[in-house]
């Protein structure tokens, strides 16, 4: 019974996460933010993916990104994904971007 309680749970649980807000930003769009002249847009975004990454807690964190990476290197992290994934880039920018963090920052469990 406990068992069913719980998996009656988590359904609810993931079924409501796929019901979340999603931002309309594609990957594409985010590039041009993040090679623009001055990139504030993109840093604002991808700090806020990774601080997204950071609260899940290194037991669910799709990716381990170390304290000292900065900002700066997140962004490289990000435009050399985006521009080795070019057909991905009509995908939603969080996705890419947590993918990129991912794929850099593994977690090593």
């Amino acid at each position: 019974m406990k068992r069913l309680l719980l998996a009656a749970a988590l359904a609810f649980i993931c079924g409501n996460a796929q019901a979340q807000r999603e931002s309309n930003v594609s990957g594409s769009k985010l590039l041009g933010f993040c090679t623009a002249k001055v990139p504030v847009n993109c840093d604002a975004y991808i700090s806020g993916v990774a601080d997204a990454i950071a609260a899940e807690g290194q037991a669910h964190a799709i990716a381990c990104i170390p304290v000292a990476v900065t900002g700066t290197q997140l962004r490289d992290v990000l435009i050399k994904f985006l521009h080795d994934h070019p057909e991905k880039l009509q995908l939603k920018a969080g996705l890419l971007t947590t993918r990129a963090f991912a794929e850099a920052f593994a977690c090593h469990r």
